[in-house]
């Protein structure tokens, strides 16, 4: 039983960012901590009332958690608390190492897996040719096709979704005479 204020660590893999200040990314309410409204399923227990959060602290990949029991018996041994800290970043990758830990109250977890990130995998990119335009001759810039392949995580489908690409500053994509750009999917 911690009844004294202790702080939780939570180290997540490499390239996770928490927020400087976190306080307010962490979720222990029963109705919240699994999502907006979403039941706390039963082999969890509530966060007791009157233990508090006090700050949150994101250094890179750790969260230094405050925690204040207050006048309670604080978090009671051997209960499964679920607790949720947002990150500000997760990686850009995959991880090659992607697990987590906590210390708390004295104790270590062993570390533990991580999620599976949604990111696009065999992704590529080839132009058409390699030749650029110049400003100097004033003659229209050179069109390059460019085509991109990659492999979702998750299938993609909906109204409204979309797949945004983003060029380097210096790319400009070519508009139509509409104002859009032309794209063919395959």
């Amino acid at each position: 039983t911690a009844v004294l204020p202790s702080e939780m660590l939570v180290r997540a893999p490499l390239g996770t960012i928490f927020r400087e200040d976190c306080g307010e990314d962490v979720e222990v309410r029963p109705t919240e901590v699994f999502g907006s409204g979403q039941a706390l399923p039963p082999e969890y227990a509530v966060w007791p009332q009157g233990v508090s959060i006090v700050s949150c602290r994101g250094e890179g990949p750790d969260a230094r958690i405050q925690i204040d029991p207050g006048v309670t018996d604080g978090l009671l041994r051997e209960l499964f608390y679920p607790i949720r800290v947002a990150t500000l970043h997760n990686p850009t990758e995959q991880p090659a190492v992607n697990h987590w830990s906590l210390d708390f109250n004295g104790e270590a977890s062993e570390p533990f897996e991580g999620f599976v990130l949604w990111t696009f995998t065999r992704t590529s990119l080839l132009t058409a040719t390699t030749g650029r335009s110049t400003t100097v001759t004033g003659e229209a810039f050179f069109v390059n096709p460019v085509t991109i392949t990659f492999r979702p995580r998750n299938t993609v489908r909906g109204a409204g979704m979309i797949i945004q690409v983003m060029s380097p500053p210096s790319w400009e994509i070519a508009p139509e005479a509409d104002g859009g750009c032309k794209i063919m999917m395959q």
